[in-house]
């Protein structure tokens, strides 16, 4: 994992010809000088390595006397690749209105950025554009295969991942669900299984209940239809009781509402007040789409709205995306677990054909025992929006025990302990750059030791434990790190001289060749 390195770079060619749409535009940064064969900044530009962050800015002065140097900073961009000597692919994002930052003054075409204020505004807005960027992949990917595990070390915000990526495909709380697979979880938990029940006398028998995954698909694709005609009802029995006297919305005059032989009507509080005939459907056309304008609908439709528990569209949750995470999923025993749903989540099978019949119907076990009105009574299968999000560490032994069959059905992506640094925008920014700076050297330091690598990276959920230790990283590594590591390292010869050099390379968090004790 290479350091990060920040440069405040220019996009004014001879102090006045701006470059930086066409920067823009096609997605690059081209060094003027070294282009017309000046070399003045070779070798600073030799330096620049992929996924270093380029900030584009301008320098001037400012107040009365222009006395005040700052640095106005128009874009941010993450180095892609090198296309020449001079030229670079990068990642721009625009600064609408720029950021301006006093007393600094970054006069020349690239500097390496000193400025902390800068350099952790820089670090946050990139850390976000890498977020982002990864984030729409993993949406991607999830739509294409519709199952996905997420792999990686521990610590590397798997969960917190496979939550945002429910949230990115447009899921509220309600349209995700959440499982923890553990080696005592089975088929019955999952899918569905006889539980016991207790009648009135006392007496104990058994009833088929759903599984968790089950009662999920059944959400997903459940109907709620209009209420309309119920609540309709109801209101007419509430007048014929009670009256009602409403207030047109438009001319704020007062009326009174009725049912008279078997009709509605609004009768005007005057004497020469006339019966006005309300059609029920006239009310049920406003609550939809609010366009009546006479003077007693949409009073009436109002009230109706404001006083009973309505239900007008019909809502087929089918529209919508539904996303199960199963957190751990390799520590469950997966064929006894998921069964014969081996063959339904399979992404070729989920929905309906054009006919709408099921595509991956299965049935499962208790399939007798399903009740007739049951929205699976025929067999189970897993609609067409629902997508499943597993978690796993990937040096767990008991990953090895996962078959090709389920394998074969999930898309696996890793996830590198840098990736989600953005966890971290929970710690105080004045240790926040110090905790990504030790993690960075401390994981370089386990790809170099022997028998680990980067599937034994320390992630940045660690690090937020730093907050119960009020940001003391001797004791983040005392009461957390060291036993991990030293678990890595069971059975392997000269544990402590490793452990040693590990604890060397987590102290070093500004990157140079000393150490800092704790």
């Amino acid at each position: 994992m290479n350091k990060r390195n920040f440069w405040a770079v220019g996009y004014n060619w001879g102090g006045k010809i701006s470059q930086l749409d066409r920067f823009i535009k096609e997605k690059i940064w081209e060094e003027g000088y070294l282009s017309a064969g000046d070399k003045r900044y070779e070798s600073l530009i030799n330096q620049i390595q992929i996924g270093d962050v380029l900030l584009a800015k301008t320098s001037s002065t400012k107040g009365a006397n222009h006395n005040i140097t700052f640095t106005r900073l128009t874009a941010i961009g993450i180095v892609v690749s090198k296309i020449s000597n001079s030229i670079f692919s990068v990642d721009w994002k625009m600064l609408p209105n720029g950021i301006d930052f006093d007393w600094i003054s970054y006069r020349s075409t690239i500097e390496m950025m000193r400025d902390d204020a800068m350099k952790d505004y820089a670090m946050i807005e990139s850390g976000k554009m890498i977020e982002t960027k990864n984030m729409e992949f993993n949406k991607q990917l999830l739509e294409s295969n519709h199952n996905l595990i997420l792999t990686g070390a521990p610590g590397t915000g798997k969960t917190y991942l496979a939550k945002e990526i429910a949230k990115a495909m447009g899921c509220n709380d309600d349209e995700i669900g959440f499982v923890q697979f553990h080696p005592s979880y089975d088929y019955t938990d999952f899918v569905e299984g006889l539980r016991p029940i207790q009648d009135n006398s006392g007496s104990v028998g058994f009833e088929r209940k759903d599984g968790v995954f089950k009662e999920f698909c059944k959400k997903a694709m459940s109907i709620t239809k209009s209420n309309f005609d119920e609540v309709y009802s109801k209101f007419i029995e509430d007048i014929a009781k009670n009256g009602l006297t409403l207030n047109t919305l438009i001319y704020k005059k007062d009326f009174k509402v009725i049912f008279k032989d078997d009709n509605l009507f609004a009768v005007p509080n005057t004497e020469l007040g006339t019966h006005q005939f309300i059609e029920k459907e006239k009310i049920l056309n406003h609550l939809k789409n609010n366009e009546d304008t006479s003077s007693y609908i949409p009073a009436i439709a109002e009230y109706i709205k404001n006083n009973y528990d309505i239900q007008i569209e019909e809502q087929q949750n089918i529209n919508k995306n539904y996303v199960f995470i199963i957190d751990e999923i390799n520590r469950g025993e997966i064929s006894k677990i998921f069964g014969e749903l081996f063959f339904s989540i399979d992404p070729g099978y989920r929905g309906v054909d054009e006919n709408g019949k099921p595509k991956g119907l299965v049935k499962t076990q208790y399939q007798n025992l399903v009740d007739e009105d049951d929205e699976f009574h025929e067999g189970f299968f897993v609609p067409e929006n629902v997508y499943i999000i597993g978690t796993m560490n990937d040096i767990d032994r008991s990953v090895e025990s996962m078959d090709f069959a389920f394998r074969r059905r999930f898309a696996f992506k890793e996830i590198k302990a840098e990736e989600n640094i953005g966890m971290l925008d929970n710690l105080d920014s004045s240790i926040k750059e110090k905790a990504i700076n030790r993690m960075i050297n401390l994981n370089k330091a386990i790809e170099k030791t022997e028998g680990l690598s980067s599937a034994y990276h320390i992630g940045a959920s660690y690090f937020l434990k730093l907050k119960n230790y009020d940001n003391d990283f001797g004791q983040l590594w005392n009461y957390h790190i060291e036993g991990l590591l030293r678990e890595y390292l069971r059975g392997y010869p000269n544990i402590e001289e490793s452990l040693n050099k590990l604890k060397s390379a987590y102290n070093n968090e500004n990157q140079d060749d000393s150490s800092e004790n704790n």
